[in-house]
């Protein structure tokens, strides 16, 4: 079985792309400049979004799992599982949290005290500073970033047959 390129998806992403990356090798600190820019406006206005469709994952993966939805075999009604729900989950688990607590856990929470995001308005190293490091964490390593990347991916999984 052959697979081709849809044109309307890949090319205008893939475009978008390869503008950002000649344009950061020709004037590297205006595409920062311009990047930075982008992203204070989209976290100026948009952060409520972001969170409230975290919010909307995290409840949208708890009603799959538990709808029969949740039960639709991936890979076809013969499709035989080669772990359990519950191995499945411990091995993702475990091997996220290993790899987060290794390389990031530890580190971001002082990386967060000790700088906080400029645009905050947070002096580093002071109590507003260990809120913000310690709200960040509990951001980033609880079942919300589960359910950000859980979701699109039983999407795919449904959606694109094997």
């Amino acid at each position: 079985m052959t697979h081709s390129i849809r044109p309307w998806v890949f090319w205008p992403v893939f475009l978008v792309l390869l503008a950002a990356v000649i344009t950061s090798f020709i004037n590297m600190d205006g595409f920062v400049s311009v990047a930075g820019s982008l992203n204070d406006f989209v976290l100026g206005h948009f952060s409520w979004l972001f969170s409230l469709g975290s919010f909307y994952l995290l409840v949208l993966g708890a009603i799959i799992y538990v709808s029969p939805l949740g039960r639709i075999r991936i890979g076809g009604a013969r499709a035989t599982p080669l772990l359990s729900r519950l191995r499945w989950f411990s091995i993702t688990l475990c091997t996220t949290l290993a790899v987060g607590i290794l390389f990031w856990t530890t580190s971001e929470p002082l990386y967060h005290f000790h700088g906080p995001a400029p645009g905050l308005g947070i002096e580093p190293a002071s109590s507003d500073a260990a809120r913000f490091a310690i709200s960040s964490m509990f951001l980033h390593w609880t079942f919300t970033p589960y359910a950000i990347y859980a979701v699109p991916a039983l999407i795919f999984a449904l959606v694109c047959p094997p």
